[in-house]
């Protein structure tokens, strides 16, 4: 199959990215026949620039305080489908705004509280020339009651758990994997 524009994002979507573009609760019923049902959605995006991924430390006051990750959220019953819950938190955390969902990089699942959680991550170009070598680094405009500060980071950073003299505390080892797996899509040109 060809890619079609999504009706909910107006941005194309591959083949890859079809199971997501449907609604959370629909997206949660397709997948009732797993061992663990998943109760909750996350969908979060990855924006690379000049081969640097952007993460966003979390606030002091939130769950798992000053630690790193890529924008992200809980879906919400309005968001019309996976993705763009994803382009919205994107929006909501960082003030960018998705041009194009390239892929999907990592879908996995934890257990908290007795229910099944799965985070849906993807690779996304922003405005303003997030993909293109040169180009000057997107604005990134914080919602501060969510995050306390961003940096933009290299694959050597993630490996070495720092960028410069910043240390990486990473939200979850699978957060981590998922930064690092990202740059992997890159470089295999997705």
């Amino acid at each position: 199959m060809a890619p079609d524009v999504s009706a909910a994002t107006g941005l194309v979507m591959t083949d890859r990215l079809r199971p997501y573009q449907v609604t959370p609760t629909t997206y949660i019923a397709n997948h009732a026949s797993n061992i663990r049902t998943t109760s909750h959605i996350v969908a979060a995006a990855i924006v690379v620039h000049s081969n640097r991924i952007l993460l966003l430390q979390r606030a002091p006051h939130k769950f798992v305080p000053l630690t790193w990750e890529v924008p992200g959220g809980k879906c919400d019953p309005s968001d019309e489908t996976v993705v763009a819950a994803a382009i919205r938190e994107l929006r909501e955390e960082s003030g960018l705004v998705a041009r194009n969902v390239v892929d999907v990089v990592r879908a996995y699942q934890w257990i908290d509280a007795g229910e099944v959680w799965e985070k849906v991550t993807f690779l996304v170009e922003v405005e303003r020339g997030s993909s293109n070598e040169g180009e000057e680094e997107p604005t990134v405009t914080l919602e501060l009651f969510e995050h306390a500060d961003f940096a933009w980071v290299s694959k050597v950073d993630a490996v070495a758990d720092r960028c410069g003299d910043i240390p990486l505390v990473w939200t979850s080892a699978e957060q981590k994997k998922a930064v690092l797996e990202a740059f992997e899509v890159v470089r295999a040109g997705a």
